[in-house]
């Protein structure tokens, strides 16, 4: 499950402090790993970690992604787990102009990956501040295939927000539909795959 639809599902986990407060009232309800998901969402809500603090960011990348926690310091996300940790913290950081790395460890971080491994998901490139040089990962055959497997988990990742909303007896108000819609288009500008990556949030 994602992060985003466990959070729609559990807003109460918002009330809690602690991440061992927020174990407690959840382990005969939800698996571990969507337990550190959904801890990992109430992060993303209530603080500017993922943007601000690398330590912090390489930890919530994996629990948002794989509902995988280590200790801080102690986890290196690789760069799909990043691709994809990046959409969910986009969709859930309160104010979307917050959205940008404040630790330069974290963009350094980023493309010392791309370097090595010669590839970049599309939902990585809108938060970077150097871009000079990055043409080189765009077109290769190892991104394309990164980004059509991000496009298809955000298909998935919309349907499950709104069945997460009819679940809960709610239901998306035509802002709050807008602003899903203005989130979805920081990812377009810099998208180079197959996969058609239009109307997503409709």
């Amino acid at each position: 499950m994602f992060a985003t639809s466990l959070l729609i599902r559990h807003p109460e986990v918002l009330e809690f402090d602690e991440p061992k407060a927020i174990r407690l009232f959840y382990e005969d309800r939800l698996s571990e790993i969507n337990i550190n998901k959904l801890i990992a969402a109430s992060v993303l809500v209530k603080t500017n970690f993922f943007w601000a603090q690398f330590p912090h960011f390489c930890y919530l990348c994996r629990a948002i992604d794989e509902g995988i926690v280590t200790n801080i310091g102690h986890s290196f996300p690789d760069l799909d787990t990043i691709g994809w940790a990046i959409v969910e913290a986009v969709i859930l950081t309160p104010n979307i102009d917050e959205c940008r790395f404040i630790d330069k460890d974290i963009e350094a971080y980023i493309l010392f990956l791309a370097d090595k491994y010669y590839y970049l998901p599309f939902t990585i490139i809108p938060f970077l501040t150097e871009t000079k040089g990055i043409e080189k990962y765009v077109e290769n055959e190892k991104t394309v295939h990164a980004n059509n497997y991000i496009v298809l988990r955000m298909r998935n990742y919309i349907s499950s927000i709104k069945l997460a909303l009819e679940e809960t007896g709610q239901s998306l108000s035509v802002v709050a539909a807008d602003d899903l819609e203005k989130r979805i288009l920081l990812f377009r500008s810099s998208y180079n795959g197959e996969e058609e990556l239009i109307n997503l949030s409709k």
